[in-house]
């Protein structure tokens, strides 16, 4: 299974075409990833949803990874600054990508991630109250796909 990557090999809307055309291997969706790469992540799941292996769910600021692509930031930056929020508070369309990929029998796993640099003790909750955030959004969301 490749998964795409910022700082790797595949990266880009490009590399990723590459690598559909070029073998018939599966592919972690990573929607984070290929959003800040330049791959809109629902039009990949929809173009290609029998290679799709594994989907690795973020949600993107896309306002901050435009400035990551553009050199503004560094990904580190982006990051530090809140590029990945809970899901349902970016802009990738994570209920989308969900309900294609099992529109079209998708069975692997759905992993929830959110990046995070801490430069310190969090002084409230910190990370948990993301997590807690983005398993609500994903219980709804998970109420409204076709199993």
């Amino acid at each position: 299974m490749l998964h795409p990557h910022v700082g790797t090999m595949v990266e880009t809307r490009s590399d990723v075409d590459r690598v559909v055309a070029g073998s018939q291997i599966k592919l972690c969706l990573d929607t984070g990833h290929l959003l800040i790469g330049g791959t809109d992540p629902l039009q990949l799941a929809r173009e290609v949803p029998g290679r799709i292996a594994h989907a690795h769910l973020k949600d993107v600021d896309a306002a901050l990874a435009a400035r990551v692509q553009a050199g503004e930031l560094t990904y580190t930056e982006a990051v530090a600054d809140g590029m990945y929020t809970p899901l349902g508070g970016g802009d990738v369309d994570i209920a989308g990508i969900v309900t294609a990929l099992r529109s079209n029998g998708f069975d692997g796993r759905f992993v929830m991630e959110q990046d995070t640099i801490l430069d310190g003790e969090p002084t409230d909750e910190g990370p948990v109250r993301e997590v807690r955030l983005s398993v609500a959004y994903m219980t709804d969301v998970c109420r409204s796909v076709p199993v």
